[in-house]
C-alpha cells in the first residue's frame, strides 16, 4: 500500500504501544492499524515494510487481511467524521445514532472506488433504504449503490493502493454474531477461572488452548 498520507509520523515507544494494543484487542483494531501504517510506525520499530512488520508482529494476519483492514479503517474515518460534524440541529449529516461503531469491513470495501464525499452519501443511502426496506444492510446493497455513484464519476480514478479485485464474502449473520459472543463471555469466565492471562494470548493460541 503506497498511500502518501499527511501524518506525524511515530516514534517507537508509540509505535509499540500501538502494536501491543492491537495484539490484545484493545480499542478500535481497524483504526489502529491505519495509524500504524500510515504513520510509519513500522519504520520506528526499525521493519524495512509494513509486509516484514505484518508478518512479525501479528502472524495470525494475513497481509491481504491487513491491507483491507487499513483501506476499510480510512473510509470509516471518513464516514465517522461526517457523523460529527457539526449542523444547524447540532448533528451531522448521518447522525450518530444512525452509524454503528464499527462498520463491516464488507460494507466499506464497494466504496474505495468512490471519492470521499460519495463514500459517505453512498453508505448512507444504501443504508436508508435497507432501514426503509425493514431489512438487514449488506455489502450487495452497498456494492449497488456504489455502482450507481461510479457510473457517474468516469473521470474519478481511485489511488492505485484502493483498487482491489472483487471478491464476495459470505454475509454476518446478527444470530450468529450473538451466539459467537455469549459462546466468547463463556470462554473468558473458563479461562478467568483457570488463571491464564487470556489478554495476552491470540486467536490462535486461544482456539490451540481449547482444542487439547
Amino acid at each position: 500500500m503506497g498511500k502518501e498520507i499527511a501524518a506525524k509520523p511515530m516514534n517507537k515507544d508509540d509505535a509499540r504501544a500501538f502494536v501491543n494494543s492491537i495484539k490484545t484487542r484493545i480499542g478500535d483494531v481497524r483504526e489502529m492499524l491505519v495509524e500504524l501504517h500510515d504513520r510509519q510506525g513500522w519504520e520506528a520499530l526499525e521493519y524495512g515494510s509494513w509486509e516484514a512488520c505484518v508478518a512479525k508482529e501479528f502472524p495470525d494476519l494475513s497481509k491481504r487481511h491487513a491491507d483491507r483492514q487499513v483501506l476499510a479503517g480510512r473510509i470509516q474515518k471518513v464516514i465517522k467524521s461526517a457523523a460529527r460534524k457539526p449542523t444547524a440541529n447540532a448533528v451531522g449529516p448521518i447522525g450518530p445514532k444512525h452509524l454503528p461503531p464499527v462498520v463491516a469491513e464488507s460494507h466499506l470495501r464497494p466504496l474505495a472506488s468512490l471519492p470521499e464525499d460519495q463514500q459517505v452519501s453512498a453508505y448512507m443511502d444504501a443504508k436508508d433504504e435497507a432501514e426503509k426496506a425493514g431489512k438487514t444492510l449488506t455489502a450487495k446493497d452497498v456494492k449497488a449503490k456504489a455502482d450507481l455513484y461510479k457510473a457517474d464519476n468516469e473521470s474519478y480514478v481511485p489511488p492505485e493502493d484502493e483498487v482491489e479485485e472483487e471478491e464476495s464474502e459470505p454475509e454476518w449473520d446478527p444470530a450468529v454474531a450473538k451466539k459467537a459472543k455469549t459462546a466468547l463471555g463463556q470462554l473468558v469466565r473458563a479461562l478467568d477461572s483457570l488463571g491464564v492471562d487470556w489478554g495476552k494470548m491470540t486467536l490462535q493460541q486461544v482456539k490451540n488452548a481449547v482444542e487439547k
